[in-house]
């Protein structure tokens, strides 16, 4: 999950933040990241998300960005029920699996099932991320200075 993390910063970098000088290493550091996520885990819904995001904003491919999307993960309990993966997936026309969670040290093996699996997640994920990161009201950054198409579009349709 990491390296999907990974390449959406990156992703990111190339697309608004980064000095003229870096854009192209930003692009490349963003697809080889995607590339490993999707490597490392092919199921992994961030996997397949960064990958998106690395079409949409480095490569404005909007095929790709689509293909990539098209896949869901089902969690919850409801998720277990007879037919529900395949309901799901004719209603959202997507591939979809059921999710389990990763196994978090000191908790009993009956949260393994779907279940849990968002408990878990954004317990993993509270646990892991800067605890900046779960301030509900962060403070404000000054507006950055936005490049190319996107500063383009920001003055012409916004302003």
């Amino acid at each position: 999950m990491a390296r999907a993390g990974l390449a959406m910063a990156c992703a990111d970098m190339y697309l608004r933040f980064a000095p003229a000088a870096e854009v192209d290493r930003w692009g490349e550091r963003a697809e080889d990241e995607a590339r490993q996520a999707l490597a490392l885990d092919a199921d992994l819904a961030e996997a397949h998300l960064a990958r998106a995001a690395v079409a949409r904003k480095r490569e404005f491919d909007w095929s790709e960005t689509v293909a990539a999307g098209r896949r869901a993960v089902l969690t919850g309990g409801g998720a277990q029920l007879a037919g529900t993966r395949e309901l799901a997936a004719q209603i959202l026309n997507k591939q979809v699996r059921i999710g389990r969670p990763q196994t978090f040290p000191g908790l009993p093996a009956a949260t393994a099932s779907p279940a849990y699996a968002t408990a878990l997640g954004l317990l993993i994920s509270g646990a892991t991320s800067p605890p900046e990161s779960n301030d509900p009201n962060p403070p404000q950054e000054p507006e950055r200075q936005r490049r190319g198409l996107a500063r383009w579009l920001n003055e012409t349709l916004f302003r």
